[in-house]
């Protein structure tokens, strides 16, 4: 796949999240960025509860993320 998912723990809201990060070679290739965040888009407009929520997405450090429930 194009990214890894760790769990991780929102400090915030003292929460467990899965922390989706673009990998490899793909990370660098625009292209793919494009279809990453494309995913999200397309995640936030759905809301059923077999399809986890997602919370945040964005870039930090040029690497791209997105940050969903757990």
């Amino acid at each position: 796949g194009m990214a890894v998912v760790h769990m991780a723990e929102d400090p915030t809201l003292r929460r467990a999240v899965a922390l989706k990060v673009m990998r490899g070679p793909m990370a660098d290739d625009p292209e793919w960025k494009r279809r990453f965040h494309q995913e999200a888009t397309t995640v936030a407009r759905l809301g059923h509860h077999q399809i986890v929520q997602l919370y945040d997405s964005g870039s930090e450090a040029g690497t791209e993320y997105l940050v969903m429930e757990f």
